[in-house]
């Protein structure tokens, strides 16, 4: 009995799957294509409206940079570059970082290649993270949620199609929405039971009284 019934749900699944099929192919496909639009962006043209993020990456990275360029060695406690600080805290300049003396120093001979490196990170930093919100954001509005709007109406449309096509609507739908023969017999028994046990309360409530 369990293995019928286990045959007669995978047959109700199939059938389902394989009227709905076209319209998961279609939309997968759509989806993709939202996916390369996307990609598409990202390499032409090479563009950040979010100028007040890059501009605060871009400088972290200079700064970084500059300070790598000119400053090989850990900064400890006893450094010049500590000693700096202290004095210009003493002198109402509180706040500072290495970071802010690094642009008081002489023009590097590779200033220009480390602005290049910084605008480059800064880019990626922004471009990554703007991907990575598009394409789940593309998937889900593109694939399940298109998915959603059009399967009911799809699929009723399918399913009459394809009871039209048998010639025997009546008997095709009733197929379709019957209750499997294991569960209609359990739950006959479990009605039969509830009946007994209703009536074996009463008569032992009519006793009691």
């Amino acid at each position: 009995m369990i293995d019928s019934t286990v045959t007669k749900v995978c047959c109700k699944f199939l059938f389902f799957r394989d009227l709905i099929r076209p319209d998961i192919e279609e939309l997968k496909d759509n989806a993709q294509s939202a996916v390369k639009g996307t990609w598409a962006l990202e390499i032409n043209p090479i563009l950040a409206q979010n100028r007040r993020d890059y501009d605060d990456i871009r400088d972290k990275w200079l700064n970084k940079y500059r300070r790598a360029r000119r400053y090989r060695a850990v900064v400890d406690v006893t450094s010049p570059e500590s000693q700096a600080l202290m004095y210009l805290a003493r002198a109402g300049y509180g706040g500072l970082t290495v970071e802010d003396l690094v642009r008081l120093a002489p023009r590097d001979n590779f200033e220009d290649e480390l602005i290049v490196m910084a605008d480059v990170r800064a880019y990626f930093t922004i471009a990554c993270k703007r991907f990575v919100d598009h394409v789940p954001l593309k998937i889900h509005q593109s694939l399940h949620l298109a998915l959603a709007e059009r399967l009911s109406v799809s699929l009723l449309g399918r399913l009459i199609g394809d009871v039209n096509a048998t010639g025997d609507y009546a008997d095709r739908m009733k197929q379709l929405v019957s209750e499997d023969p294991a569960i209609e017999a359990k739950r006959v028994r479990l009605e039969a039971t509830r009946v007994r046990l209703q009536e074996m309360k009463r008569k032992l409530a009519s006793f009691a009284a």
